[in-house]
């Protein structure tokens, strides 16, 4: 296997998988392929390599290193002395591409708040914010790439009003004479009333500097609580936190250190053997985002500084209170994520399923609590859509809070609602499920039947197809048509009537025949209800000396409240059985229905 691994040519290819953060470098080999997973571990100073697999497949080698650990993006708002903020976030949206006037051979990519894409259309081919290169004589070769830094802190308001991003940690310099250095860059952005773009300013052998004149380096107005409720100027929504109170204090445990915190009001805990944050109940709302700033009497890493810890609150429309997560723990510096349905503006939800001649069609797989799909047409134009609910609010769009279905428009204040919630998932001619957004904004086109916008969502059936986006078809007459092929789209039996279903998203069985018992399960409650006492068996009738007649669930009465059968379903994500035809107890001319409900347990 060593003497194969030995053979490895230049040839191969190189994947990063952001879910797993791992560079996954792959070796075709003449013999016997070879895989190296490069992964992130902050304690190997040294390279850890192990095998991971071996055969006759090929070999998996595991590489653990410090140098694969990727700098996490920047959060890309900050604010100066006076509490103007500054959103710079619309800059991060895009790689930028610049070449140097008096140097035409001489180029720059740029990340904003990030890093450029790890690509064979990155020359520096590794992480970087900044990377400088050239062309080789006049050619698209590009050669002599050099990493000018990643951003590892947050944009800074100078006194002058100008803004500093500052790139480190680039690529290592030496010259002739022993100096070196690791190379670095600032770009400075100045408030401008036209989007300019980055140009080159100056450059030494260690630091290159550019200037950028744009709209997003000037100040922006926020709207200001100091009693955990605000209301954004927009939509006039009063968005209220005042809930997540509570009488018990969160813990949050970084690397070194664990901090208490609570919002919306006082501390409870005396703080001992942590950090405490305190409230400062300062809510903020600016451009979708609703943010809260807490400190600390004293920071661990420097007893002259205090903590900066910024909470932002993100809509999920499932997550009722939620709880704080730690993001980022870096010095005296936190950024905090706390998801929220209280974050979340009035929306709402439809059923997601539908059934059919041949089974249930189940789309609740694809509808998102947390975020939305973007779809981006071929002339340029960019969608957010979801699925049997409204858009999921956040700082990416301006559209409005009822809209399941929207048209980025960066020219307009408010983005273009093109269609709401309204019907539930239903079939068109053709037997394919189909979702249909009405009473989106008013249609300008004279000659249509439509007085407002719409969208349709159709979805084809592919058993094969799971990771899939929706495609933007058309639009006429002020409908907008659009088209997902996936394996959801696909009819399932919802019961195979042995005690075992198959999930449509996943395709996997759920078998609980294991379940079943000679003398089947006891509940039992110790409070004052009317029942409390129940024998069930799952998937089969208990035995006659505890439930007569075939029944499989009974109270302490050895009264029926259900027929055993092994019908298990499988609907909107849940599992369950029911068991109907058992006497209704306190009203015996009436039948009882008991369903059962499986959930798996968190990890």
């Amino acid at each position: 296997m060593l003497e194969n691994i030995g053979n490895l040519t230049d040839h191969h290819s190189i994947e990063y998988i952001p879910e797993s953060e791992t560079i996954s470098v792959n070796y075709p080999g003449a013999l016997l392929p070879v895989t190296i997973n490069i992964k992130c571990d902050r304690d190997a100073l040294k390279p850890q390599v192990s095998i991971e697999s071996d055969s006759p497949k090929g070999v998996v080698l595991r590489f653990l290193t410090v140098g694969a650990c990727l700098v996490p993006a920047i959060q890309c708002v900050t604010q100066d002395n006076d509490g103007n903020i500054y959103d710079l976030s619309s800059l991060k949206t895009m790689e930028w591409e610049i070449g140097v006037s008096n140097e035409k051979q001489s180029r720059y990519q740029i990340k904003v708040c990030g890093s450029l894409p790890i690509s064979p259309e990155n020359p520096c081919r590794e992480q970087a914010g900044i990377c400088s290169y050239s062309f080789m004589n006049n050619s698209t070769r590009m050669v002599e790439p050099h990493n000018l830094g990643i951003m590892y802190k947050r944009p800074v308001v100078n006194e002058d009003g100008d803004i500093s991003l500052e790139y480190s940690h680039g690529t290592k310099y030496s010259d002739n004479k022993g100096n070196s250095c690791n190379m670095s860059s600032e770009i400075i952005l100045k408030c401008s009333d036209r989007e300019l773009g980055p140009r080159f300013e100056e450059a030494t052998a260690c630091k290159h500097t550019l200037i950028w004149s744009t709209t997003a380096a000037c100040p922006q107005q926020k709207q200001v609580s100091h009693d955990c409720t605000v209301r954004e100027p927009l939509f006039s929504n009063l968005f209220n936190l005042s809930s997540l109170y509570s009488t018990t204090d969160y813990i949050l445990r970084g690397e070194e250190e664990n901090y208490i915190l609570n919002v919306c009001g006082p501390l409870i805990s005396d703080c001992s053997g942590a950090t405490c944050l305190e409230s400062g109940e300062r809510l903020t709302y600016l451009e979708g985002s609703l943010e809260m700033n807490i400190h600390s009497r004293t920071c661990p890493a420097d007893t002259n500084s205090t903590i900066d810890a910024r909470i932002v609150f993100l809509c999920n429309h499932e997550i009722e209170r939620g709880a704080p997560e730690l993001v980022v723990e870096r010095d005296c510096e936190l950024e905090i994520e706390w998801k929220t349905s209280l974050a979340c503006p009035p929306h709402q939800e439809v059923q997601c399923s539908l059934p059919t001649m041949d089974g249930v069609i189940d789309l609740s797989s694809l509808s998102l609590p947390h975020q939305n799909y973007q779809v981006e047409s071929d002339t340029g134009e960019i969608f957010l859509l979801n699925v049997c609910r409204s858009l999921v609010h956040n700082n990416q769009s301006r559209c409005p809070y009822q809209a399941a279905a929207c048209l980025l428009n960066s020219e307009d204040t408010i983005d273009a609602n093109i269609g709401e919630v309204d019907s539930s998932l239903h079939l068109d001619e053709d037997g394919n499920p189909i979702l249909t957004y009405t009473l989106g904004s008013l249609c300008k086109d004279p000659e249509s039947r439509l007085g407002h916008t719409q969208t349709s969502i159709k979805f084809l059936c592919d058993p094969e197809r799971f990771d899939s986006e929706p495609e933007f078809l058309e639009v006429f007459d002020c409908h907008y048509s659009f088209q997902w092929i996936n394996a959801a789209a696909c009819p399932v039996q919802t019961s195979m009537g042995n005690c075992s279903v198959t999930s449509p998203q996943s395709g996997f069985t759920f078998d609980l025949s294991s379940l079943n018992k000679p003398q089947g399960w006891r509940w039992t409650d110790t409070g004052h209800h009317m029942i409390n006492q129940l024998d069930l068996n799952v998937c089969g009738g208990l035995p006659s000396s505890i439930c007569a007649d075939g029944g499989g669930v009974c109270d302490s009465n050895g009264l029926n409240l259900g027929q055993a059968n092994s019908n298990l379903t499988y609907s909107e994500e849940q599992l369950f059985l029911t068991y109907s035809g058992g006497i209704c107890p306190g009203n015996p001319g009436s039948t009882a229905e008991t369903r059962i409900k499986f959930i798996c347990p968190p990890r």
